[in-house]
């Protein structure tokens, strides 16, 4: 499973020093993922962050939930020595469980009451993200929620472009770059990820093992879906 982008030591760093300017409402669909799981978890939980990247959700959660046990998997070397630091800086570190592997290659126990996916679906391919989606259906407990978070749209259609063309306004203000650079990499955003609809996402849930999914989240091109495992 080879995701678009190899997110080695210069790339994981400029993800964390400006990707929440770039993403929109990067913090507000963090937020609503703490709270989605708390309204279903109890004060005793196990979950797991796939692709946790910088540290962000991991913080989020830590934070809030102090008796979750909370495991973070990130397959770049890079990443996971970032979300390490970021859990020192905040007084986590004794918190969290890091591991620098693919879900596949987890162990098949512990499982977990819940996972997070948030920004990852759309740097793989259509079928990777069907294996991936169910390498985390078998992690979870009967019952047990996902959140995923991924970037989404049919690129044939005229709105799929009027939001994009907002979504590179609304980097530009928050201060993420130039418009040129902005524009370029939405251009190759466009171009090279692996785009899929809505009805295609929701019906990827339901086929690899998750019902009832529901979206509760979008801003422009960034949505956010749960779904319970059946």
């Amino acid at each position: 499973m080879k995701p678009l982008i190899d997110f080695d030591e210069e790339r994981a760093r400029d993800y964390q020093r400006r990707g929440h300017l770039f993403i929109p409402a990067y913090d507000t669909f963090h937020d609503l993922t703490l709270a989605l799981l708390e309204r279903s978890l109890g004060k005793s939980a196990q979950v797991l962050a796939v692709g946790t990247g910088w540290g962000k959700e991991l913080v989020t959660l830590a934070l809030a939930q102090p008796d979750w046990k909370l495991t973070g998997l990130d397959p770049s070397a890079a990443m996971v020595g970032l979300a390490r630091q970021t859990l020192t800086q905040n007084g986590l570190a004794g918190r969290v469980t890091l591991v620098e592997s693919q879900v596949a290659d987890l162990p098949p126990v512990p499982t977990y009451d819940a996972i997070t996916c948030l920004l990852v679906l759309h740097f793989l391919s259509p079928a990777d993200q069907v294996n991936l989606l169910r390498q985390m259906a078998l992690r979870l407990n009967p019952g047990g929620e996902l959140v995923v978070v991924t970037l989404f749209g049919d690129p044939d259609t005229t709105e799929f472009h009027r939001q994009l063309d907002a979504w590179g306004k609304q980097a530009f203000r928050s201060g993420w770059g130039s418009l040129e650079e902005i524009q370029e990499r939405q251009e190759r955003r466009r171009r090279d990820l692996h785009w899929l609809s809505e009805d295609q996402i929701t019906h990827m849930l339901w086929e690899t093992g998750f019902h009832s999914p529901r979206r509760f989240f979008q801003a422009l091109v960034v949505g956010g879906w749960i779904a319970r495992k059946a």
